[in-house]
């Protein structure tokens, strides 16, 4: 078993070679409409997505944030990258810094209290 991006393994679920037993986000896929989400087969409330991302270092000008910001929410919502995401099972979401702040905290509350409730340690 293993968890890996929709685009990863599409292909062979299409093909046979690989069998789909749920999907982590909230929603079920487009492309996979029959293969339930992890929520509905067995840990309601569950989500997970991976998520790639454009960060900048630490002290970038708040003018350079902003203008890379307006250019990546412009090319990822442009009709060529939005087809060719959907088509390979991502999920086209052009948010702003703030709000991209906002999930990065959301997550790491999130998966700091499960791995405390596990009392998970690092060896």
């Amino acid at each position: 078993m293993m968890v890996l991006s929709l685009s990863t393994i599409l292909g062979n679920v299409k093909t046979g070679k690989l069998f789909a037993l749920a999907v982590t986000t909230p929603d079920r896929s487009k492309l996979l409409p029959d293969v339930p989400t992890i929520a509905e087969s067995a840990v309601p409330g569950f989500s997970a997505a991976i998520r790639y991302e454009l960060v900048a270092p630490a002290g970038t000008s708040a003018a350079i944030v902003e203008r890379l910001s307006l250019e990546l929410r412009a090319a990822v919502m442009s009709e060529e990258v939005r087809e060719r995401m959907l088509n390979e099972g991502a999920q086209p979401v052009a948010s702003t810094p703030a709000e991209y702040a906002a999930e990065i905290d959301s997550e790491e509350r999130k998966w700091s209290a499960l791995v405390k409730s596990l009392n998970l340690k690092m060896e």
